[in-house]
This record gives structure tokens, sequence and C-alpha cells, in this order.
């Protein structure tokens, strides 16, 4: 406005063409008013208004008790603003961030009645691009894309156990890492929530299986690898020995899928994701209510810290264990 304000000359500036005196335009300047309107459809308006419609500051009461206060423009719930969704008769969830089009879009965060948080980005009213869920069983810091979990993440759960790696339609999918509480992972493929395809096993006691999987069960060519360093390779089916195709050796065995794929080095949204998992998921206090940074250190010492192991506790701290 302050360019179509100083384009046209003001009353008694005395400015002149070389036509003589301009004739002077006095443009009214277009005012917001403030009302309340109701509307039986939708429901109680209050704020500001332009041209008849919502735009500017304002709050809205629907009919069926849902609220909005904040931003409109056009008629639209757009820009920053606070939601109230009814989910009972007296408990709501409550939507804080941006919005477009009268869609939660961009930043925002969500909190459920019973607890359950969302804090990241929308798109079109879902969770879409890179957010931090909170659930009652477990906190989950990464990607999304209409509503599920999409991409690359890290998932922690109530029992101590943790899986960071791809996700697909809301289960692990692609290349992941999976830790048990007990300290025995798994590192390799995953289809539909189960490991499937290439992947390497680790139990408790360090005994290996490297080989294939399918539907979460051995299965094809594998090698198996005990603590002692004792190796044989052999066939699997639905989980069950059938033959070793191969006699003993000692040494190292065959790695069919260590380390992380090339596909997944260098990305950026990476890097972010890891970053909200130090900041936001992965302090998970323990059942003695000790904080463990998962994200730094062995990982066998960190479970041992959540179970409250008082030598290794002190190892950690620098002491003598």
């Amino acid at each position: 406005m302050s360019t179509a304000d100083n384009s046209n000359p003001r009353p008694g500036s005395g400015k002149h063409s070389s036509h003589g005196k301009r004739k002077q335009t006095h443009h009214k300047k277009k005012r917001y008013t403030t009302a309340e309107v109701a509307n039986p459809l939708e429901g109680v308006y209050k704020g500001d208004m332009h041209e008849g419609l919502r735009h500017g500051e304002g709050s809205l009461l629907f009919v069926n008790g849902d609220t909005y206060e904040g931003e409109f423009f056009r008629g639209m719930r757009h820009g920053q603003g606070v939601a109230k969704f009814k989910a009972g008769p007296h408990s709501f969830r409550i939507y804080e961030g941006q919005w477009k089009r009268s869609m939660r879009d961009g930043e925002g965060t969500e909190t459920w009645p019973n607890g359950d948080v969302y804090s990241g980005e929308w798109k079109q009213d879902k969770f879409n691009g890179i957010g931090v869920l909170k659930s009652g069983s477990s906190k989950y810091a990464g990607g999304f894309k209409d509503g599920k979990k999409e991409g690359y993440g890290c998932q922690v759960f109530n029992n101590g156990s943790f899986y960071e790696g791809e996700f697909k339609n809301n289960r692990m999918d692609g290349w992941g890492e999976y830790v048990l509480a007990d300290d025995s992972r798994y590192e390799g493929s995953w289809k539909d929530g189960l490991k499937s395809g290439l992947g390497v096993m680790t139990m408790t006691a360090g005994e290996k299986f490297d080989g294939n999987w399918e539907k979460g069960k051995r299965h094809g060519d594998g090698i198996y690898r005990w603590n002692n360093g004792k190796t044989r390779q052999g066939e699997w089916a639905h989980d069950r020995l059938l033959q070793w195709t191969h006699a003993e050796t000692f040494g190292a065995s065959v790695h069919y899928h260590r380390g992380r794929p090339a596909h997944l080095k260098g990305k950026g949204n990476v890097a972010k994701i890891k970053q909200l998992r130090e900041d936001a998921l992965f302090k998970a206090a323990s059942t003695r209510h000790q904080e463990v940074e998962l994200s730094s250190g062995a990982t066998k010492v960190q479970m041992r810290l959540r179970r409250g192991d008082a030598a290794v506790v002190k190892q950690a701290e620098g002491g003598k264990g």
C-alpha cells in the first residue's frame, strides 16, 4: 500500500504536470470491520471481516462444539491458529500451528486426551514430512506420508527395545536395525514389519545367524556362527534347519548385509531425524527411572544402564567397575 500511496500526489502538495495541475483522486482504504456472525450450518464467528468474509483475527464456534481461534484469510482458516476438536463430552483434541485453506498445513502440534502427541510437519490435515509422535507404547521420530510412518525413522518402545531404519505404510520396511531389551538384535531387510530378505540376527550370548529370512523366519541359505568362533553353512525352511551344506570352519563368517545401505547415506532428512531423536525421543526412562541417551556409547552399556547394573553405571560415569 505504501507504493500506491506514494505514487499519487497528496492534495495541496503543489505538484504539477506539464499540462497543468492534475485532478486529485481520493482513494478510500478498504477497512476491516469487527462483527459477530451466526451461521446455522457452521456456527458463530466473532472477529474481523472484509467484504463480507472472515478475514484477519477471529474465533469460530462450530455447531458440534469444535472451536478455532486465530487467523483467517478470505473466509478460511489460514495462518496461525488453535483448534479444539471434541473427543468426548468433556475432552478435546487440541491442535496449535499453521493452517492453509482451512486445513492443518505446515508446522504444528496436536495433543490427544490420552496424552498422545504429534509435533511436526502437516499437509492437508495429515502428518506429512518429518515429525515426532509419542503414543502410549512408543515414541517415534522420522518421516511421515499421508498420516503414516514413511521413510527413515527411529522408534523406541516402552519395554526398552528400539528400531532405526526405513518405514513404509506405518510398518518397518526396507533396511533397519531392531535392538531388543535383552541386547539381541537384527540388522537387515524388512518387509511389512517382518524380517525378510538378507539380514544378521545376533543373539544375547553372541551367536549369530547370517542369511536369508522370509516373513520373520530363517528361510534359505545361511551361516550360523557360535560364540566360540565356529561357523557352519546350512539351509533353513520356516525357521527350521533342514541340513548343513558345508563343513565346520573357524573364524569370521560371511556377512551378507552389514552396515547402512548406500541409498541411505547422505540423505538430508536422516541427519534431521537423528537430531530429533537426540533432542526429544531417545531419552527413555528405565524401570528405575534413570534416563539414558541411547544415541551415545555402546548399546550393551546403555541396556545395562537401563537395567540398573551398578558396575556398568560406574564404568559409564568414568569410575572403576
